[in-house]
């Protein structure tokens, strides 16, 4: 809404890069393609220009940040983690394994299974989490802190041979690069992280669909 551009459905919502989504079983998505192949990264001057008139929100005025001195609306804007990640992509692994394609989908004893290994974890969480963990049969209940701990903290603990190799490694790839982002300790490790998302990504296209 501050940046008066599309939301994440249209198809050309991506306030990083110039991408235009597609239409794939009753929802947008952006799939993978090569560096060598990818549209140009969006630019502050291209924002305040309009270029691409499809990204911004028909009949409205641009966003009043681009009055903020040496502020660039496009780098210096922070992508929001809580959504993008824990309500978004995390969410919708959990959402997959439960209820997504036969190659992927556990069993309803593998999903017992996974909720008695997180229940078993609660004594050891402490204060400093808001949520202990709880049955992954209410998942569609969840918050975005519980799947900030999945996602960071304990997932990678219980998912170890419930899912499929292809997809735990998968999910590690995602669980490695968001500890080093989320770290101000490992910064030098970012181009690492940007690899093991890039590598993240890709491969859930090839094992998700």
């Amino acid at each position: 809404f501050v940046l008066k551009i599309k939301s994440h459905t249209g198809y050309n919502s991506c306030p990083r890069c110039e991408i235009e989504g597609e239409r794939k079983e009753n929802r947008t998505v952006f799939p993978y393609c090569e560096l060598h192949k990818r549209p140009p990264n969006r630019t502050h001057n291209g924002y305040t220009d309009k270029l691409t008139n499809d990204h911004h929100l028909p009949n409205t005025d641009i966003s009043i940040l681009i009055e903020l001195p040496m502020f660039d609306i496009i780098n210096d804007f922070s992508l929001d983690y809580m959504h993008m990640l824990c309500l978004g992509v995390t969410k919708k692994l959990l959402f997959l394994w439960m209820n997504g394609p036969l190659n992927v989908r556990l069993p309803s004893w593998k999903i017992k299974e996974l909720s008695d290994l997180a229940i078993n974890l609660k004594s050891d969480f402490t204060c400093d989490f808001s949520r202990k963990p709880r049955k992954f049969e209410e998942v569609a209940r969840f918050k975005a802190t519980e799947f900030r701990a999945i996602l960071i903290y304990y997932g990678f603990v219980i998912l170890k041979d419930i899912i499929t190799d292809d997809c735990y490694s998968n999910f590690m790839c995602l669980n490695v690069a968001m500890f080093i982002l989320l770290s101000p300790d490992h910064q030098n490790l970012s181009s690492y992280a940007q690899n093991l998302l890039e590598y993240f990504v890709e491969t859930f296209q090839n094992i998700y669909g």
